[in-house]
């Protein structure tokens, strides 16, 4: 009887090394996918798309006299996009209301990033129009 509580012990315990290595293996390919987000987001090839992505917006935007003064990527809520590329979440003059996700992709012919369509805030709209 002895040996039995044994076996079944030791498959118990191989079992749970097993299991918990598995979670630990996807555990770090997520935060690898979040790290090769953040590290694109923050390339200067990313910064100069999403600066001119402001400019199209507001022409004068990064400078005192235009409606966006600053953005700020939320770098935690990036996010994959189903069909390719990936959701960029960017929070305007430090104002959790005045945000847009602009979506990023890489273009398959020239290699380099490129945007396809934004959604953005209401307040963001408004400060745009100017209301």
């Amino acid at each position: 009887m002895k040996k039995i509580l044994l076996v079944i012990g030791i498959v118990c315990s191989i079992f749970l090394l097993v299991l918990g290595g598995c979670s630990m293996q996807g555990k770090s390919k997520k935060e690898t996918e979040k790290e090769k987000m953040i590290k694109i987001v923050e390339s200067e090839e990313a910064k100069a798309l999403l600066d001119e992505w402001m400019k199209n917006m507001d022409p004068k935007a990064l400078t005192p006299e235009g409606k966006i003064k600053t953005y700020k990527v939320s770098k935690n809520k990036l996010k994959y996009n189903p069909m390719g590329g990936m959701m960029v979440p960017i929070v305007i003059n430090d104002n959790p209301k005045l945000h847009i996700t602009v979506h990023i992709f890489q273009d398959p012919e020239t290699g380099k990033l490129d945007g396809s369509g934004s959604t953005s805030s209401p307040e963001l709209g408004q400060l745009l129009r100017g209301e």
